[in-house]
């Protein structure tokens, strides 16, 4: 049999130890949170990202296979690819930096803005061999 020696401290926590302990798990569960929250936010914005450069190439899909089946002289459009938040066009741009020599070309600008993300523009070299 053991017998407590008054000279000894009693082991385990106090009160205040443990609402000390409380209250740091707490900030810490606070903090990871608040990061999830921001992850989402983060995802959501990557996801319409993609998404609308996903709908630029179908646009620009779409303008090449008008211009194999109408011929050069078409008006482009990606009318039918609008929706879902985002906004596609296909514009004929005023100047064409690059032509060889000889030949006609079209410079199709196709751009993409909405749901939050910046408006952006891939071109279209359209050449008439």
């Amino acid at each position: 049999m053991k017998l407590h020696h008054p000279s000894l401290p009693a082991r385990g926590l106090t009160l205040i130890e443990t609402l000390v302990a409380i209250v740091l798990l707490a900030i810490l569960a606070t903090g990871v949170i608040s990061l999830n929250g921001q992850l989402f936010s983060g995802s959501v914005l990557a996801r319409n990202v993609q998404l609308g450069t996903q709908l630029q190439q179908a646009c620009i899909e779409q303008v090449l296979a008008q211009r194999k089946n109408t011929g050069y002289a078409t008006v482009f459009s990606c009318a039918s690819l609008n929706g879902q938040g985002f906004t596609l066009s296909a514009d004929d741009a005023a100047s064409v930096q690059y032509c060889p020599t000889g030949l006609q070309c079209r410079q199709i600008q196709v751009s993409v803005a909405g749901n939050g993300i910046a408006p952006a523009a891939a071109t279209v070299l359209l050449v008439d061999y």
